[in-house]
């Protein structure tokens, strides 16, 4: 009957109940095993409800920061290593007349043209993205052959390795 009983609460641990338990206890392998199942058992409920929790704290600091991007005054576009737009804010559709969603998936280069005062082509810093942080007065160059001033700021993106992820 123990056996049964951890086979039952092994299979309803497998359809999603983690707050079953075996319950056998007896003094042979069985209830060893039994003791064992239950304690792994609470483990995994343990770890399931801390990765919930931490599940939900992430999507609500996600929604948050989503938010602060969305209504900023300066124009924001993140870019992955590899320079494709992964961010593109409402200021900066309406700095360069391209929606987000077109811009999101391209790269940037491609969406944006860049040029410092001096007149060396900044895209390329879009294309790829430093591991420091750098200014610079430019012009942005709009596909209407119009030309906005901006005080362009860039920056790395990293992981929680450190690892450069775009910028």
């Amino acid at each position: 009957s123990g056996v049964r009983r951890l086979t039952a609460a092994a299979e309803s641990i497998q359809r999603g109940d983690l707050d079953v338990r075996a319950g056998v206890v007896t003094e042979d392998e069985v209830g060893v095993l039994g003791t064992a199942f239950d304690s792994m058992a609470a483990s995994i409920e343990e770890k399931t409800s801390a990765l919930r929790q931490a599940a939900a704290d992430e999507a609500r600091l996600r929604n948050r920061l989503e938010a602060v991007v969305a209504g900023m005054g300066e124009a924001l576009l993140a870019v992955d290593s590899e320079g494709v737009i992964t961010d593109f804010n409402r200021a900066a559709e309406e700095l360069t007349g391209v929606a987000a969603s077109e811009a999101r998936g391209r790269r940037a280069d491609a969406v944006l043209r860049l040029v410092s005062d001096e007149g060396e082509d900044l895209s390329r810093r879009l294309r790829t993205p430093l591991a420091r942080r750098w200014t610079a007065f430019a012009t942005v160059v709009l596909p209407d052959e119009g030309e906005v001033p901006v005080e362009v700021s860039g920056g790395a993106l990293r992981d929680v390795d450190g690892e450069l992820t775009g910028g």
